[in-house]
């Protein structure tokens, strides 16, 4: 019968197992103790047997030494002499030599280890203060960029990424889409995001901002739920922070609002970008004011508390407050913003002014009070709604709202038509068409990328606006961007040969692209024209996370139901003439309308923005207004 008890060999080979499963370091104190105990043993034999150099005797502590020179020095074997003393160095050094030769291999695995787990990203970040994004999408380099631009004035700031993209090919596409570094360190680590043990070696627990990015992928916002349920598990107890999270579906949106309410600011991609693209598609160079306003180049919106001499003073006077900057709204002690209130409201102590300026450092109240009261029965401007034609060409899930937000600036008897692809169901489209108020839509199916069935849905106009929709699921993104491209190329050879320059009747078009690299092959000398990508949302995001207390502010501006931005021509509103800019905000302020800036749209602003767009000039600044010219602003809805 075979024994049950384990063979000598079997538990010492069992022992060593166990000992090089806890790591090298075991075994390294194992080598360096047999050597200890090889080094004495042939010691202790020299001096007893006194086979010294020369075979002759020594002492203990001689015996000792010259023990261990060998060992660690196989070169002074070769100078011994004594055959006694050779044979006896020639274990030792045998000896040495294999443990030596072992530390030294264990050391160069141990830093093969370490250099392996620093090029896969697995090792803890040493940061604080960092800007901390979870997640990656294609979002990822215009985030990282915006958080650069907001954090330039914070020197060796760091950008913390934490992904399960392989850590190399996300270095070098970092490199590649992020040059431009100024003050800031990109520091990506790989790992899941949603696993406590990975969310820690980022440290969310001392950032000061957390980006949480939905995937590319469908189904995608349940794992954002779980990403954003670690982090909360991570920070319990700490000072809130800034988490942004973004979503496809407002209904889940809605539900972690809910569940973690005041916790987590929740970015829905589908609806910033359907509100955006059915605003600017309403007027010829929104897009380029939404993109100035929702950046950090340029000109950003800024919080001030009110200096005590403009407290108790209406709105209305203290827009002319200072000579930089533009006033355009008033938040409230409880964080509800309104961008161009009433103006006769009266500033309160505990009011933040809300200012469009260059800078925060530039925020100065250096201009005079003035009094000032509302004209009677002055003509003030309202959401300045109007009859308008609107051509569809393209459908997807974004397009239902996109009608939503139309249907809530027009008025009744305002058109829209569509012409769908192909494979689009016709049932896809109806429940949203049935649920329209004041517009009449007209609906054809054909391909989209056909220049004759481009031209004859065109012909059918004019139309005061063109849309360019992309799909979103049946074909993929570069096939679908592709699509697009080609269908706004259409569109502009049309254009070019029905509306030629001087025309009374421009046509805004505006078109919508999956890839915000694509944005660049869309972007040709066409000021009214204007590319919606996720590069807005992007905008939003990095706004979210580097300006928390403007949330409201950025709700207000894009909601449908909030502030509006406007473009509205000189003959329109009654202005023509030279003036600087203090006049016009006098001569708008009658309105009702709090003037931004000017477009002239036939010549390139002064500093200003493409399409003879400028924003935000000093008061002191002046401008003639020709007939062609308009003048941008907000206007209560």
């Amino acid at each position: 019968m075979a024994s049950n008890n384990p063979q000598l060999r079997q538990l010492l080979r069992y022992r060593i197992d166990n000992a090089l499963s806890h790591g090298i370091t075991i075994l390294m104190l194992w080598v360096v103790g047999a050597l200890f105990l090889v080094i004495i043993a042939v010691g202790i034999l020299t001096w007893i047997l006194g086979i010294g150099p020369m075979d002759s005797s020594v002492s203990f502590t001689e015996a000792i030494w010259l023990a261990m020179t060998r060992s660690l020095d196989p070169g002074t074997f070769g100078a011994d002499s004594g055959h006694r003393f050779r044979l006896a160095m020639l274990v030792i050094t045998l000896f040495g030599v294999f443990a030596v030769a072992t530390i030294i291999g264990l050391v160069s695995n141990a830093i093969d280890r370490r250099l392996d787990e620093l090029r896969r990203g697995k090792s803890l970040v040493i940061e604080e203060g960092h800007s901390l994004i979870l997640g990656f999408s294609a979002k990822l380099p215009i985030v990282i960029r915006e958080l650069i631009e907001a954090n330039e004035s914070n020197k060796n700031h760091a950008i913390v990424v934490l992904s399960t993209e392989d850590k190399v090919d996300l270095d070098e596409l970092l490199r590649r889409e992020v040059k431009d570094r100024r003050t800031s360190r990109i520091i990506v680590r790989r790992g899941e995001p949603a696993s406590i043990g990975d969310l820690l070696q980022a440290r969310p627990e001392k950032a000061k901002s957390v980006v949480i990015l939905r995937p590319d992928e469908d189904a995608a916002d349940a794992e954002v739920v779980k990403v954003a349920m670690a982090v909360l598990r991570v920070r319990r107890g700490m000072e809130p922070i800034p988490i942004v999270a973004e979503f496809d579906q407002g209904s889940t949106a809605r539900a972690v609002r809910q569940a973690m309410p005041g916790q987590i600011a929740t970015v829905v991609s589908k609806e910033v970008v359907a509100r955006i693209a059915a605003q600017t598609s309403r007027g010829s160079g929104l897009g380029t004011v939404y993109q100035e306003l929702l950046d950090f180049a340029g000109d950003e919106f800024y919080l001030a508390d009110p200096p005590p001499q403009w407290v108790g003073r209406t709105f209305g006077e203290a827009m002319l407050s200072s000579s930089n900057s533009t006033l355009v709204g008033l938040e409230g002690p409880g964080g509800n913003a309104q961008l161009c209130p009433d103006f006769s409201q009266e500033i309160a102590e505990d009011d933040q002014l809300v200012f469009l300026a260059q800078d925060d450092s530039e925020l100065s109240f250096d201009l005079n009070v003035e009094e000032w009261k509302p004209q009677a029965n002055r003509k003030v401007l309202s959401s300045h709604a109007r009859v308008e034609s609107t051509l569809i060409l393209g459908w997807n899930p974004v397009a239902a709202r996109i009608l939503e937000e139309i249907d809530h600036h027009v008025l009744p008897g305002s058109y829209v038509h569509v012409v769908a692809d192909e494979w689009i169901e016709h049932d896809e489209m109806q429940p949203c068409i049935d649920g329209l108020r004041k517009l009449r839509v007209t609906t054809e199916f054909g391909d989209t990328i056909d220049a004759d069935i481009v031209g004859r849905a065109l012909s059918m106009g004019p139309f005061d606006h063109v849309m360019v929709l992309c799909a979103h699921h049946q074909i993929t993104a570069m096939q679908s961007d592709s699509r697009a491209l080609l269908t706004l190329m259409h569109i502009r050879n049309y254009l070019s040969e029905h509306e030629p320059a001087g025309s009374s009747h421009r046509t805004n078009v505006v078109t919508e692209v999956l890839d915000s690299q694509a944005v660049e092959l869309a972007e040709v000398a066409m000021p009214d024209d204007f590319i919606v990508s996720q590069r807005l949302v992007s905008l939003l995001i990095a706004q979210l996370a580097e300006t928390p207390d403007l949330k409201a502010v950025l709700h207000d501006i894009l909601d449908s139901q909030g502030c509006q931005v406007m473009i509205l021509s000189a003959i329109e509103l009654g202005i023509q003439g030279s003036f600087d800019f203090r006049e016009l905000v006098m001569l708008t302020r009658e309105l009702g309308f709090v003037l931004l800036g000017w477009r002239l749209p036939d010549e390139q602003a002064t500093g200003g923005l493409p399409g003879g767009i400028r924003m935000n000039p000093a008061k002191s600044e002046r401008v003639v207004l020709r007939p062609q010219d308009s003048l941008i602003g907000l206007v209560r809805h």
